[in-house]
């Protein structure tokens, strides 16, 4: 099986923010026009905890992580692989359902490669 370094985000037509895969309004100007762009799975470890009693169906334990992908997109991500260390360069894929993350093995941490396109401002950041 081969697994894509790029993974899905949607960029809101109405006020340019760039959020992850999600139904619902936008969260900074409520808008529901989107547009969907496949940008590059290389991301930077911001946390990551560890549920060691998950709701059952879920596999223990199940560790998700924030992480921020290269064009600065915030993104929750169930965790795949050993625990994560420090601020680890991390790849995430999309499954279908859920962003997974693991650990950037060396020559997979994505140099040279450039987003195509340029986030305006985090999710994270209050409206202006």
């Amino acid at each position: 099986m081969t697994v894509s370094h790029e993974v899905p985000v949607q960029r809101c037509d109405a006020c340019g923010l760039v959020l992850a895969v999600r139904d619902g309004p936008c969260p900074q100007c409520g808008s529901r026009e989107r547009t969907r762009w496949t940008v590059s799975g290389t991301a930077r470890l911001s946390a990551w905890t560890e549920l060691s009693n998950p709701p059952e169906g879920f596999p223990r334990p199940h560790r998700l992580a924030l992480v921020e992908l290269a064009i600065g997109c915030p993104l929750l991500a169930v965790w795949d692989g050993e625990p994560p260390e420090g601020t680890d360069a991390v790849r995430v894929r999309w499954d279908g359902s859920v962003y997974r993350a693991h650990r950037a093995e060396p020559g997979e941490r994505g140099e040279g490669e450039s987003p195509e396109i340029d986030a305006r401002r985090s999710p994270f950041e209050p409206p202006r």
